[in-house]
């Protein structure tokens, strides 16, 4: 309940601050040189009750003291819950990875050649090759208390060592099974 509250605070953000992609970010309650950090500026307020504040910076997976440094500075765990308007995430993809974002759009209508073309684009990262070049479009929410378990690496989504990840819709998927597979694969 509180985790949607939360939520619905960020969506209030960005209906007010339509520009904005905001980011859930979780008030660490021990240092974890293995997570994301978000690094918050300046607040951000909305007349319906939305409070954030502006990107500074992320760090992903930073060195122990340097996490103990940011975490000083206010630093949050990055949960990667985003909320944004699709047509502002769009036009930040098309600025920042305008060649395969423009080959993509034209796809869109057609399922089966996005899928055809999805393994002959460049690998990328979201976050260092995307999300992190673009600071000044981001806004973080803060929540405390709520607990947090990042899901960043195979090990934390399946201590088991299996390989697999968490059933999602009752299917489980192997960890390194690729966004192409997912698309191409039919609801059981």
């Amino acid at each position: 309940r509180r985790f949607r509250a939360h939520v619905a605070q960020m969506a209030q953000l960005v209906d007010e601050h339509p520009e904005k992609v905001a980011l859930l970010g979780v008030e660490p309650d021990r240092l974890e040189g293995g997570f994301g950090y978000i690094v918050p500026g300046e607040q951000l307020r909305s007349a319906g009750g939305g409070e954030g504040a502006h990107v500074v910076s992320f760090h992903e997976k930073p060195t122990p003291s340097l996490a103990a440094r940011i975490v000083g500075r206010g630093a949050l765990w990055n949960s990667f819950v985003m909320v944004f308007r699709l047509s502002r995430m769009l036009e930040l993809l098309h600025e920042v990875r305008p060649a395969g974002a423009s080959r993509l759009a034209r796809l869109l209508d057609d399922p089966d050649a996005l899928v055809a073309a999805y393994p002959s684009i460049a690998p990328w990262n979201l976050w260092r090759d995307f999300l992190a070049r673009i600071p000044e479009h981001m806004a973080v929410g803060r929540t405390a208390g709520m607990g947090w378990s990042d899901r960043g690496t195979p090990a934390a989504i399946a201590p088991s060592g299996d390989g697999r990840v968490p059933a999602l819709a009752g299917c489980a998927r192997p960890a390194s099974e690729t966004v192409a597979d997912l698309l191409a694969s039919k609801p059981s």
